[in-house]
């Protein structure tokens, strides 16, 4: 019960922009988790705290996070956690600019059972695009993954967001 009231605190601190706060909360609950001896969730703790390094542009402590994330969903045998945390394996590569690392990763990806991987894939092989200026690539690639996620998905819109900002011009 503590873990979970501490990871809910990370999620609304997080939101509230108190990332250092967010980060403590998440890192008790791990802490705790293990101090316990429980697996439990710790894939999921693993990965929201990578996520926050992500947000924080924490690339290398991301990668670390990360790392743990997918070592947790694999004593776990969880799938779908582990597609996850590649995904966020794959964001902290290319934001430290190891892009044949993360073209890698997203490979390791594809064929995997999770909700949304392909579309998931094709935005992040966008993404991948964009960082080594390739802008019409990028564009096929998000045209592609509108057909497979909806609207209103954060990597999605933030995507749109990227390539108009680099074009000049929305999409």
């Amino acid at each position: 019960l503590v873990v979970d009231c501490e990871r809910t605190r990370g999620y609304v601190l997080r939101r509230m922009g108190r990332h250092g706060d967010a980060q403590a909360a998440f890192e008790r609950a791990i802490e705790i988790r293990q101090r316990l001896g429980e697996h439990g969730d710790l894939e999921h703790l693993h990965a929201d705290l990578a996520q926050l390094h992500i947000t924080c542009g924490r690339a290398s402590q991301a990668l670390a996070s990360a790392e743990r994330a997918i070592a947790a969903s694999k004593r776990a045998a969880d799938p779908r956690a582990e597609a996850r945390a590649l995904f966020l394996l794959e964001s902290a590569c290319l934001r430290l600019g190891f892009s044949s690392r993360a073209d890698e990763i997203l490979t390791q990806i594809e064929g995997r059972p999770a909700a949304h991987v392909e579309g998931r894939i094709l935005c992040r092989r966008a993404e991948l695009a964009l960082f080594r200026g390739r802008t019409q690539e990028a564009r096929q690639l998000i045209d592609r993954s509108d057909l497979l996620l909806p609207k209103t998905d954060p990597e999605r819109t933030a995507l749109h967001a990227m390539q108009w900002s680099l074009s000049g011009s929305p999409t």
